[in-house]
């Protein structure tokens, strides 16, 4: 619904956060060893969606291109695989990771450093068994 919500121009920040967390999601299964789906893809998708929550902020304008549309619609494809196809486990392990990584971020912004020099899972692990 989120990427339908924001191809037709009627997305919000909503729309984009869950777009984001399906990214990442489909990126910590497959570093389990459960991905299909090319880095590039991934990446071009993040930057997509970092762009689109930086403009919609600062001009609430939610559209986003089809290349992204593309991109996005491959994500979501890949996601839905994998929760079919994937253990239980790496599921949990990697929807707990991304929590983990959630609260280690001060803005949504932060959500995009993973593959920009965000803290490592060790660190991030240490935050969560401090709190």
């Amino acid at each position: 619904m989120a990427l339908e919500t924001l191809r037709h121009g009627s997305g919000d920040v909503s729309a984009v956060r869950c777009l984001v967390q399906v990214t990442i999601l489909a990126d910590f299964i497959g570093e389990a060893g459960y991905g299909a789906i090319d880095q590039d893809i991934l990446r071009r998708a993040e930057d997509g969606l970092a762009r689109t929550l930086q403009r919609g902020k600062e001009a609430a304008d939610w559209t986003i291109g089809e290349s992204l549309v593309d991109d996005l619609t491959q994500v979501v494809n890949e996601h839905d695989r994998q929760l079919r196809e994937t253990r239980l486990l790496a599921i949990v392990e990697a929807t707990d990771r991304l929590e983990r990584w959630i609260r280690s971020c001060k803005t949504e912004e932060d959500l995009f450093r993973r593959r920009s020099g965000g803290p490592p899972d060790d660190e991030i692990a240490h935050q969560s068994k401090a709190n």
